[in-house]
């Protein structure tokens, strides 16, 4: 990293948006990113606006619809089944048979559509992927919106969504308001504290990536979901994320380390 590529940020009127300290008006970019000395979130600085990020999701769910394209929709069936096992772990076991669980930011609805083979029944919302999860029969709308009045939920899943978010503790704290009592949040999210983002900084595959506005480490998004009223446990159990059997080894091995490039923890709702 040169001098060259180290720019000051003009000063923020406003706090951080994941902990709530003021961020100083010295605080330095690194080439589209910023830091907050807090909390260790990064946060991508200028934020793109609504429209831009509109015709980038658009356009990009358009491309990759139906192509194994998974950079739009990142967890197949595949993945989804292990998430759902580690929520149930966490959980202390849950029965899903019946239960109202909430996938907010879909895809293309693999999760969805796992969770109703195991019994649950299920809601997606899913504003760009709307019509994909429609035609394979997932339960879908476009915003919380058009939900109907005094819907409620056990639980909800948001599998790398927070990320995308250009107010993920608002978000949090209204999907909150939508659990029942005990109600819970498994969320997925990049690592900024994995070995490829250590490597790598700002040129970090998952900080190169238009939509993502928020980049995690397991501290910043603790205390997220601090922030929105739920006590957060990180769920540590290996994924397999690939059949490719070196990168699989490496993947086990970099989670185990604690330096795996997806973070994964349940929030379970306080009070």
């Amino acid at each position: 990293m040169t001098e060259q590529e180290i720019a000051p940020v003009r000063p923020r009127t406003t706090n951080c948006e994941i902990c709530g300290a003021c961020v100083p008006g010295d605080l330095r970019a690194l080439e589209g990113w910023a830091r907050c000395a807090s909390c260790g979130v990064w946060y991508r600085c200028p934020c793109p606006s609504p429209e831009q990020l509109k015709a980038y999701y658009e356009s990009e769910f358009r491309a990759s619809y139906g192509l194994g394209d998974t950079s739009m929709h990142a967890t197949s069936r595949m993945v989804a089944r292990q998430y759902i096992a580690q929520a149930d772990e966490a959980l202390g076991g849950f029965d899903w048979r019946g239960s109202r669980i909430l996938d907010y930011g879909a895809g293309e609805g693999d999760l969805s559509i796992v969770l109703s083979e195991l019994g649950a029944y299920v809601t997606a919302v899913e504003p760009f992927g709307y019509e994909a999860c429609g035609l394979r029969g997932v339960r879908t709308v476009r915003t919380l919106e058009e939900l109907p009045p005094d819907t409620s939920f056990d639980g909800l899943f948001m599998t790398e969504v927070l990320e995308h978010l250009q107010r993920p503790i608002e978000v949090l704290r209204r999907l909150s308001g939508l659990l029942n009592v005990r109600g819970w949040v498994f969320v997925t999210t990049p690592n900024s504290e994995s070995l490829k983002a250590r490597l790598t900084g700002v040129r970090w595959e998952e900080r190169q990536k238009f939509g993502h506005l928020y980049s995690f480490s397991p501290s910043a998004l603790s205390i997220a979901l601090k922030a929105a009223g739920f006590r957060a446990t990180r769920c540590r159990g290996p994924v397999r994320f690939s059949n490719h059997a070196p990168r699989r080894v490496l993947h086990f091995a970099l989670q185990l380390l604690a330096l795996g490039g997806n973070l994964r923890t349940l929030g379970i709702k306080a009070g």
